[in-house]
C-alpha cells in the first residue's frame, strides 16, 4: 500500500534475482515504466498522486490553441521529472552513476 521507499528499486530487484541465471539474474536499476517505478516506492498511494498530476496536466492543456499544444506536447516530457524529485527527496535511483 505504501510502497517500500524512495530509491529501494535497485536491491528489491537484487534479493530477486539471487539463484536466478541469465537475463533473470540481472538486476536493474529502472523498472522502465514510471507508474511501476511510483508503485514499488511510494505504492498505491504515490500511484494515485501520479495519476492524479498526469489527468491534471492532461485537462489542463486540453483545447486548441498553441499554448495548450505545447503544455501538451512538451510538457510531457516534463511530467515524470518533475513527481520524481518532488516525492524522491535524496534518493539513490536519482543519484549520479
Amino acid at each position: 500500500m505504501f510502497g517500500h521507499g524512495t530509491g529501494s528499486i535497485h536491491a528489491l530487484f537484487e534479493k530477486s534475482a539471487v539463484g536466478q541465471t541469465g537475463a533473470a539474474g540481472v538486476a536493474s536499476t529502472n523498472p522502465h515504466n514510471q507508474t511501476l517505478a511510483v508503485a514499488i516506492q511510494l505504492g498505491l498511494v504515490g500511484v494515485a498522486v501520479l495519476w492524479a498530476m498526469w489527468i491534471a496536466h492532461l485537462l489542463l492543456f486540453r483545447g486548441n490553441s498553441f499554448a495548450e499544444w505545447i503544455g501538451l506536447h512538451c510538457g510531457a516530457k516534463y511530467r515524470g521529472f518533475a513527481f520524481q524529485f518532488a516525492f524522491a527527496g535524496k534518493s539513490k535511483s536519482l543519484a549520479a552513476p
